[in-house]
């Protein structure tokens, strides 16, 4: 890996340890524009988005989720979560609290289809997560 690399990959984790460890403050939003706009494809930058997804509610909760889906479902947290999945599963619950069931449903039954084996930071299996 050359320096620049390194560089990019070093500045990537920091940028993320900041909106984790300031999650729900204007710095960790104003952190995750820059690594949206700077590094749009790092994994990191997924899981910033779903961790910064989970915390609002309404629209916000929606378009933080529905954007972590689309354009970063394959990024996957260090410990072996799965960022779409997650952000479905996330996605789903919201549905359910808020009255759409049929949305939520949907969701539901997909990550039972396509991620069976996707699990949360505890590894406990979403899709059993889903019955409770």
């Amino acid at each position: 890996m050359g320096c620049s690399v390194r560089g990019r990959v070093d500045e990537i984790e920091r940028l993320y340890q900041i909106v984790g460890n300031e999650a729900g403050t204007p710095k960790a939003k104003e952190t995750l524009e820059i690594l949206l706009e700077k590094y749009p494809k790092a994994n990191r930058t997924g899981c910033a988005l779903q961790y910064v997804g989970q915390a609002p509610s309404g629209r916000k909760k929606e378009a933080y989720l529905t954007r972590v889906i689309k354009d970063f479902g394959d990024c996957y947290y260090g410990d072996g979560v799965q960022v779409g999945a997650y952000a479905r599963f996330y996605l789903a619950a919201h549905y359910a609290k808020t009255g759409k069931r049929s949305e939520a449903k949907a969701l539901f039954d997909e990550i039972r289809k396509d991620y069976p084996d996707a699990v949360n930071h505890k590894g406990k299996l979403l899709a059993d997560l889903i019955a409770r």
